[in-house]
């Protein structure tokens, strides 16, 4: 291990020896660290779970896995933008998240659970002043994906690892005062030709609450737009979800009056009366649909109560013969959506956008769990690196345009 120490202190060499510039990284010595990280992950035997006075704490983490897995002062900035906390019992609604398993304070395992299924299982390694968490599968066997590395120097934080194959991410920190720390981050590449490098140098802020600010000098806009041009922009296919077809009557509805979509999901949403509401009742009865509940909602006034409007709403789906599952009406949401940016009624980030705080808004349903996902990729995009992940090739410099054809493309799969 003397050696592998040695290339660590030969990369940071001190505590305020940060990479501000890109042409300082040594990828020989990166790729040797990756190597010998590689090396100590076999040689790490599989240890069976004992709960003998183990501290037992939860990490709903909303399917993102890499949160939650190093000690980084970037981790505890992505918990709390998106309100990802310790808890002492399982939330009941939990569907993906992390079982932290600690003995004399210190983290032994985490587990990783999908829908109530262990997933991965992490075991932690302490050697002087770094924490490993190795990745192995539930039954013991090896795992390929990332091996998690954070590094301490007097109590603080100063680097993390993500390593995995032939890509390693670094983190490194320089605390400048107890409420702002220099950050960072490295990603490379190191298999190709030529190593593809992303660096970012910018500064973590907590006050209130934390905040991420870029150096100006982040990083040459036009050399990596340049090589941003020359590189794919698909959207897989297989990414894209296929919702089960609503039923036929309200298929009908939809395809005579398509902003139902948008007034259903208000309906569900308990927005009350709205103009929308006002304009979908006057489509309605130009399209042949003159219920008496219909004729009574085109005379009532957008101040009417929520609760009265609820009532008068559920007369008219019977009227309609219309039974909507809570399920059809987020689907149809987000196809609703995806007609607005194609019209240009609003950008392709926007209907990211809104469709990543219907998630939060909802308690993370499923039919808005992609894009939830897509937008913490694309804020890492724009202050972390490029994204080159299952989803296709991502940059800072493309990112309104491959969120108009993932749009396209939810549209062109489900109609």
């Amino acid at each position: 291990m003397i050696a592998v120490m040695g290339l660590y202190n030969k990369i940071f060499k001190r505590e305020s020896h940060l990479y501000k510039n890109k042409e300082d990284i040594d990828l020989a010595a990166l790729q040797q660290i990756m190597d010998d990280v590689e090396n100590k992950k076999k040689s790490v035997p599989f240890v069976p779970l004992t709960l003998d006075d183990a501290e037992i704490s939860y990490m709903p983490t909303k399917g993102y896995l890499p949160i939650g897995m190093d000690d980084g002062l970037w981790d505890c900035y992505k918990r709390e933008k998106y309100h990802i906390t310790i808890k002492q019992e399982l939330p009941a609604n939990a569907k993906k998240y992390h079982r932290i398993i600690q003995k004399n304070g210190k983290v032994e395992r985490i587990e990783i659970y999908v829908y109530g299924k262990l997933s991965l299982v992490y075991l932690a390694y302490y050697e002087g002043d770094r924490k490993y968490l190795f990745p192995f599968m539930p039954n013991g066997s090896e795992c390929t994906t990332s091996t998690y590395v954070s590094v301490y120097k007097n109590g603080l934080i100063t680097e993390v690892y993500h390593i995995n194959s032939s890509e390693i991410t670094l983190q490194q920190y320089q605390q400048l005062s107890e409420q702002e720390t220099d950050i960072v981050i490295v990603n490379a590449f190191l298999n190709k030709k030529v190593p593809v490098i992303k660096h970012w140098y910018g500064k973590l802020i907590k006050k209130e609450h934390w905040a991420y600010e870029a150096y100006s000098s982040n990083q040459n806009k036009e050399e990596n737009n340049k090589k941003h041009l020359m590189m794919e922009r698909e959207v897989e296919d297989n990414e894209i979800d296929v919702f089960p077809q609503p039923n036929e009557r309200l298929k009908s509805i939809i395809q005579a009056v398509p902003i139902t979509r948008l007034v259903l999901f208000q309906y569900k949403r308990l927005k009350g009366m709205t103009k929308e509401w006002k304009s979908w009742v006057w489509k309605m009865m130009e399209k042949g649909f003159q219920t008496p509940g219909i004729i009574q909602l085109a005379g009532e006034d957008v101040n009417l109560n929520q609760f009265d409007h609820a009532s008068l709403i559920e007369s008219i789906l019977k009227e309609l013969e219309l039974e909507v599952t809570t399920d059809e009406v987020y689907q149809q949401y987000v196809l609703y959506i995806g007609h607005q940016v194609l019209d240009n009624m609003i950008s392709a980030e926007e209907g990211l956008e809104i469709l990543t705080q219907e998630a939060i808004d909802t308690d993370y349903h499923d039919a808005f769990m992609d894009f939830y996902y897509l937008d913490d990729e694309i804020d890492i995009c724009r202050n972390y690196y490029c994204v080159n992940d299952k989803d296709g090739n991502l940059y800072e410099d493309n990112i309104e345009e491959w969120m108009h054809l993932y749009f396209e493309k939810i549209i062109k799969f489900n109609e």
